[in-house]
């Protein structure tokens, strides 16, 4: 006697077998829900800064909540860097800009180089450090939308390590 499985039980064991496809969570890793920070800076979108959130608790502090802006100041976050969302609770909110600038590139062994390099700060230190930090967030279990500014434009200079 022949036994005909249904096309359904093929594709559910194939699911089974494979698995649902994305990274696999660390253990202990907690429930995350999205979370999408938008940045101005003056009333203007803060493109390329990058945002860390940071807890005073050691279950919440363990993982890595951070992302960078688009051209429009918003950005995903993500947790250890390939799980979109971030877990519930309180963090602190840091937010930092760094924009390198060359002088004229020059030919150096047959091949053109980028010169003098400066570094330059462009959001104010007191946004970069978790002590400091103004901006606060309540994450929930929803979706989660914050809109913060992130104090006047700058761009001080700061020695570069070489």
């Amino acid at each position: 006697m022949k036994y005909q499985i249904p096309l359904f039980f093929l594709f559910l064991l194939l699911v089974c077998a494979i698995g649902c496809g994305g990274p696999e969570r660390p253990a202990g890793f907690p429930d995350i829900y999205p979370c999408e920070v938008r940045l101005t800076q003056e009333k203007q979108p803060l493109a390329n800064a990058s945002i860390l959130l940071k807890s005073d608790l050691p279950d919440l502090d363990r993982w890595a909540i951070a992302g960078i802006t688009d051209a429009n100041g918003v950005a995903v976050l993500t947790t250890n860097g390939k799980f979109p969302g971030a877990p519930e609770g309180d963090f602190i909110v840091c937010v930092s800009k760094e924009e390198i600038e060359y002088g004229p590139e020059k030919m150096v062994q047959g091949e053109m180089v980028k010169t003098n390099p400066k570094k330059f700060l462009c959001v104010e230190k007191i946004y970069s450090d978790s002590k400091t930090s103004p901006l606060k967030i309540k994450i929930e279990k929803k979706k989660n939308h914050f809109d913060f500014d992130a104090g006047k434009k700058i761009r001080t200079e700061v020695k570069m390590i070489q």
